[in-house]
């Protein structure tokens, strides 16, 4: 869960382990394979982490519509008294799409677009009655219902976490707790540390940014207030020197291009090259 302090939180906790990474033969059986519970190992490590996310003082939670998200939420909030008027579920912060992260081996996906097959009962507000109970179902609002591409790539999902994360923070008022997944969490860090090599999340991992509000009421930049090793998620930071050595040098030769006049030849990538005065 990747959380953001200051004036302004943005939060991301990574579900804890569901069925289908405890027991290989559900997915052989279920009718949804791509949505696991979680166990109750989960549960309680769902109901654990309120305890460390107490200190961010948060007042809004963001979650993923996958079942495992809002086990997680819902067992997580209980600790953080935050009530399911602050809830709200979206899809912008759901699992990596793609068919080899979203279905164990042995599970088999349904054929179309996941937003024909994704849904209960056919959209995502009907839906949560099956999944929450309907004191609270009625209560949560919905952000964004519908799922775009599909399936993703890996720099796909990284551009739709990096999003969705700024419209949370733009659109909240007050600290923000994201329930979501795994490469969320990774992207978390990547998006303010392009150099960092970030290993896979364990569960319920998390990490905090923060931004300055400036005295005009805008804000400031984000910083990544978490530390490598913290809340289960680690990274590297050695090949900084090497990712600022290489943007240093694409400066130069993007500014060089735009100083001297070039021609483009054909079939071959645009070259830098003066052009003869007559």
């Amino acid at each position: 869960m990747p959380i953001a302090t200051g004036n302004r939180v943005a939060a991301v906790a990574e579900a804890p382990p569901p069925v289908d990474e405890i027991d290989p033969e559900w997915v052989k059986t279920t009718a949804r394979p791509f949505d696991p519970p979680l166990t109750e190992k989960g549960e309680e490590q769902a109901r654990s982490v309120a305890e460390q996310l107490k200190k961010y003082d948060i007042q809004q939670v963001y979650i993923s519509p996958f079942y495992r998200c809002i086990q997680t939420a819902r067992l997580c909030t209980e600790g953080l008294k935050i009530p399911p008027e602050r809830w709200t579920v979206s899809v912008a912060v759901c699992e990596f799409l793609n068919p080899m992260i979203l279905v164990k081996k042995g599970g088999k996906l349904p054929a179309g677009h996941i937003q024909s097959w994704f849904w209960e009962r056919g959209n995502l507000k009907d839906s949560l009655s099956l999944k929450l109970p309907p004191h609270i179902a009625s209560k949560v609002k919905v952000g964004q219902t519908e799922f775009k591409r599909y399936p993703e790539n890996l720099l796909n999902s990284r551009v739709r976490y990096g999003r969705a994360f700024q419209d949370i923070a733009d659109e909240a008022q007050g600290n923000v707790l994201i329930v979501t997944h795994g490469d969320a969490v990774n992207s978390s860090v990547s998006r303010l540390r392009p150099w960092a090599i970030v290993h896979p999340v364990h569960h319920t991992g998390f990490t905090a940014a923060y931004r300055d509000e400036k005295e005009d009421g805008g804000w400031g930049p984000w910083h990544l207030e978490s530390k490598s090793g913290e809340n289960g998620v680690w990274w590297y930071e050695q090949l900084r020197p090497a990712f600022s050595l290489y943007h240093g040098a694409k400066g130069v030769v993007s500014a060089a291009c735009r100083l001297v006049p070039f021609r483009q030849h054909v079939h071959s990538e645009p070259v830098c090259e003066p052009i003869a005065k007559k």
